[in-house]
């Protein structure tokens, strides 16, 4: 890759900043910022692993 093309990936540094502070702001301790394609669907995957790690872990220290 080129440093001309590798300027065009990513965002400026205090845009990533903003977006992230916001979100932590709410609460969130996922955060996706840049996320290719549709968000909602996205973000639906990352709260369906989640819950089941959850509930793994809760198996799992259920039988210590």
């Amino acid at each position: 890759m080129s440093p001309e093309t590798g300027r065009k990936l990513g965002m400026p540094a205090d845009t990533f900043v903003k977006q992230v502070w916001g979100e932590l702001g709410k609460g969130k301790d996922q955060i996706i910022i840049g996320a290719i394609g549709d968000e909602k669907t996205f973000n639906e995957i990352i709260d369906k692993r989640r819950d089941g790690a959850e509930k793994l872990a809760a198996i799992m220290r259920s039988h210590h």
